[in-house]
């Protein structure tokens, strides 16, 4: 470098302004460098703004006339530069994690068939007469002389009917026991009582079918733990009169596992007064049925449950899952003088269970007095009692005493 470009550059730095920016591009430079990102590739943790700061606009410093020549070279125009941008740092904005949502049942909205009807309301041809009515003393469910009181209401119960539920109290006495299907394929009962006073349970909850089960039977008592809200409504305009928790007391049993624990007994239901006698249901016979085949044995397949029922010579025995069905309080397996088999339509309710529609016709076996017969059942209304006829339309008669009617889907 010559002593004429020391001179020079000696005579701009003395200018406060060139002092300044020339201070002011080194502090950029290091600001630069010291905010970039470290060697582990690490940003910092906030934004990070570097600028040059003057107190007049910001100006380049003026660069030396690169010329030989002695004389003094005019000094240039400042060139004006842009303002530096900010250096930001952005940090990656986290994902929120999604709030879970309650998952909201579909509305419920019954579209069954069975509490639609009026009670009256014909939806078949009787294919016979009503059943006439039995002998005065007669108890006119099982057609047996009575020893107890049968100018009272029926009660109808649902017992429980799972693995965990048996044994059953009371199933041993009921008069009249209609098995259901529920959801799954399983099973439960639909007990009817009118005669016999006993403890009763594990109960469980009410459906749609037994609005159908109970209408006919001049309006029963109708026990049960419960049901959702749909079904409740439709209770509470049906041919019963409730005796469920909120109506009677119940109580929990000890030796049983919830929800297979709710009992009661006889007494409890029929605490207040309501409904009436029930009609006479079957035609009653202690002769075999014309044109019979002889049976020791048969099963019921419903799709979650398997029945089996033998003849062990005065009645049909029951077992079910491959298990003598006992009574818990008489400890005796549980039988019956006829069991029929109805083939029943059952349809979605809308309320997540099935029913069965037990109004109408449809095909039908009777096991009674050692022998089966083919049947056509025929139930006109909810009101009507159900017939069972044979090819000549006349009433097939069952046996006196207790009778169960497997509702099995058609």
């Amino acid at each position: 470098m010559t002593a004429e470009r020391l001179r020079r550059l000696a005579t701009g730095m003395r200018t406060p302004r060139a002092l300044v920016v020339a201070f002011a591009g080194a502090a950029l430079a290091l600001g630069l460098w010291v905010g970039g990102a470290d060697d582990a590739g690490n940003q910092p943790a906030a934004d990070v703004v570097v600028a040059a700061a003057d107190d007049a606009p910001n100006q380049a410093a003026p660069a030396p006339a690169p010329t030989p020549q002695p004389t003094p070279a005019a000094t240039p125009a400042p060139t004006p530069r842009p303002t530096p941008t900010p250096w930001r740092i952005s940090l990656p904005t986290p994902t929120p994690t999604p709030t879970p949502r309650t998952a909201v049942p579909p509305p419920q909205v019954y579209v069954g068939i069975v509490a639609k009807l009026g009670l009256d309301q014909i939806v078949a041809e009787a294919a016979a007469p009503a059943p006439p009515a039995v002998p005065a003393g007669t108890n006119p469910l099982t057609g047996v002389p009575a020893t107890g009181s049968i100018g009272r209401a029926a009660m109808l119960v649902k017992l429980d009917n799972v693995v965990a539920a048996r044994p059953q109290e009371g199933v041993g006495s009921a008069e009249i026991v209609y098995e259901e299907m529920v959801e799954g394929g399983l099973t439960r009962l639909a007990a009817v009582f009118l005669e016999r006073d006993t403890g009763l349970g594990p109960v469980r909850s009410g459906r749609t079918t037994d609005i159908g089960l109970a209408a006919n039977l001049n309006t029963p008592l109708f026990a049960y733990s419960g049901a959702n809200t749909p079904t409740e409504a439709l209770l509470a305009d049906a041919a019963i009169v409730n005796r469920g928790p909120a109506h009677v007391s119940y109580r929990r049993s000890g030796s049983r596992r919830a929800p297979h624990d709710l009992m009661t007994d006889a007494s409890s239901i029929r605490s207040g007064t309501g409904g009436a006698a029930p009609p006479t249901m079957f035609v009653f016979s202690t002769d075999p049925p014309t044109g019979g085949a002889p049976t020791q044995s048969f099963t019921v397949g419903f799709p979650a449950t398997s029945v089996g029922w033998s003849w062990d010579g005065t009645g049909w025995l029951r077992t079910q899952d491959g298990s003598p069905h006992l009574d818990a309080l008489s400890g005796t397996q549980v039988r019956a003088a006829t069991v029929i088999v109805q083939h029943t339509r059952y349809v979605d309710s809308g309320l997540g269970t099935p029913e069965g529609v037990t109004v109408g016709t449809g095909r039908a076996r009777i096991y009674t007095n050692g022998v089966s017969v083919a049947a056509t059942w025929t139930r006109p209304s909810l009101r009507s009692v159900t017939t069972y006829t044979n090819a000549s339309g006349a009433h097939i008669p069952v046996n006196p005493g207790s009778t169960w009617i497997e509702l099995i889907p058609d």
